[in-house]
């Protein structure tokens, strides 16, 4: 890499500052999800997003949009 480009790199990295922390429950409902969806229980699932209330608020946000809406 020429000096030039490293030196944009550079830059922008230093522009993007601090990124969010990603959600320690993130990890395991990730690795939950992994597995055969046969043994997968939603109780499960909604036991650990309820332990970070912005993944819930998320989550809420979601299942109560225009996408999901149920039409009679």
């Amino acid at each position: 890499m020429n000096l030039i480009a490293s030196q944009l790199l550079t830059k922008k990295v230093n522009e993007l500052g601090n990124l969010p922390a990603m959600p320690t429950v993130l990890s395991s409902l990730v690795e939950y999800l992994s597995q055969d969806p046969v043994k997968v229980n939603v109780l499960r699932i909604v036991e650990l997003i309820s332990y970070d209330k912005s993944l819930a608020a998320q989550c809420l946000r979601m299942a109560n949009s225009a996408l999901f809406q149920r039409h009679s």
